[in-house]
């Protein structure tokens, strides 16, 4: 992991603002407001920020207040954010989970341009956790990653990847990389309940006419009530409506 610059002495007591003093209390019960953005906009002081970076880092706090605390700092343009979040992502000591809420975050600092994260999100696709390296590849996808396409076509071809090619589907799709249907049409007959969702969602998008007659068969008798549903309103599409 990533060394960390020292943020000096706790200092809570030192915030002005109550609803950030609660948010900041492990004490406290219902630390997330809902009008968080309005009650707690921005982090003003060097105080401020110093504990609610502890906060992010603390694997103490709850999954769902330090995921809170990182969208605070970057509200808040933090400078130290992708170092934080970096740290975060690499320690394997941390849960798989907020592992994967901080790729999500280098996945929005990537698209806003912070190229510095793009190495270690190449790393991040490689190994690990499937949570993990699934945020990797879709945050370099949504990103811009100027090799997107040759990423997901090297996890497409990985055996790591079985079970996983709903979000390799999703990027394809999001690639335009139409001249990948063949794969995905023979994803319509994975075992697996997302990819089934993943290819019909792609080959609605496409229209693609060759899949229409194992759409409609899958509408009818597939197993997972979900799918059908999908599939059923991808039949939609095909018809050139809204559905009904």
């Amino acid at each position: 992991p990533l060394q960390l610059r020292d943020f000096g002495a706790q200092d809570p007591l030192h915030i002005e603002n109550p609803a950030l003093r609660k948010f900041l209390d492990p004490t406290a019960h219902d630390r997330i407001p809902d009008d968080i953005d309005v009650v707690i906009p921005n982090l003003r002081t060097k105080t401020e920020f110093n504990e609610v970076r502890r906060a992010t880092l603390d694997p103490g706090n709850p999954d769902e207040v330090r995921n809170e605390a990182i969208t605070l700092l970057r509200r808040s343009s933090d400078p130290e954010l992708e170092s934080i979040l970096l740290h975060i992502a690499d320690t394997t000591k941390e849960s798989d989970r907020m592992r994967a809420f901080a790729v999500q975050h280098l996945g929005l600092s990537y698209g806003e341009g912070v190229r510095r994260v793009e190495q270690p999100l190449e790393r991040m696709c490689g190994s690990g956790p499937m949570e993990i390296r699934r945020e990797a590849v879709w945050a370099l996808v949504d990103g811009g990653y100027q090799n997107s396409l040759r990423l997901v076509r090297a996890c497409w071809e990985s055996k790591e990847w079985v079970g996983h090619h709903d979000i390799l589907i999703a990027s394809y799709q999001a690639l335009d990389a139409h001249d990948r249907v063949h794969d995905i049409r023979n994803s319509l007959r994975e075992p697996y309940e997302s990819v089934v969702i993943a290819a019909i969602v792609a080959l609605a998008h496409w229209v693609d006419q060759e899949s229409l007659t194992e759409i409609n068969r899958i509408s009818k008798e597939h197993q997972d009530p979900r799918v059908r549903r999908v599939a059923q309103a991808s039949l939609a599409k095909f018809a050139g409506t809204s559905g009904n």
